[in-house]
């Protein structure tokens, strides 16, 4: 319950109409995977806390690697809800998203901060812009969300660098957004 609570704090700073309910779904919906879920949300957050409090190279890495896993955790929804487990998170968002009326607007975006295959665009910009965005519904909420999650995904499955603006300055907000999709994504569909 404790570590249930904390995913709710965060992902309501997101979207403050999410409930408790909401977060016990995608527990559901996630089944074994349940566990480690909680565990990531917990381990990543008191490592944020930690590392506002008193910087250090320890929490930093905890940080990382509890938003990789988190990342991995939401890929395996992904593809889990498209009905592909061979797909990586791109082709399955692809598969599950490209049909609605809100994927243009992501898609643009995304090509625009250039948070593609192969970018040379350092991260750290391809996130300020991605968080700079104003969603104007709960659509383009999600898709913001969909951005700033594929990104951390990216980042952290190629790099190992914790020397980021992702790990200094963006953490917990991604930590709010990966939720976010993994809380919504169903609705969405």
């Amino acid at each position: 319950k404790p570590a249930r609570d904390k995913a709710l704090k965060v992902v309501q700073d997101i979207d403050p109409v999410l409930t408790p309910d909401d977060v016990e779904s995608t527990c559901r919906l996630l089944g074994n995977s349940q566990y480690a879920f909680l565990a990531y949300v917990h381990l990543g957050l008191m490592h944020e806390d930690a590392n506002q409090q008193f910087p250090n190279e320890f929490s930093q890495l905890q940080i990382f690697s509890a938003l990789r896993s988190l990342s991995s955790l939401l890929e395996v929804e992904m593809k889990t809800l498209a009905g592909d487990m061979e797909a990586t998170l791109f082709p399955a968002l692809e598969s599950l998203y490209k049909s609605k009326n809100w994927w243009n607007g992501f898609e643009k975006n995304r090509q625009a901060i250039k948070a593609t295959q192969k970018s040379t665009r350092p991260v750290d910009d391809q996130l300020k812009d991605a968080m700079s965005i104003t969603p104007t519904d709960s659509d383009s909420s999600f898709w913001k969300s969909v951005l700033i999650a594929y990104i951390t995904r990216n980042y952290t499955i190629h790099q190992m660098e914790t020397r980021c603006a992702l790990v200094q300055s963006y953490s917990g907000k991604a930590f709010g957004h990966i939720l976010h999709v993994m809380v919504t994504a169903p609705r969405h569909i």
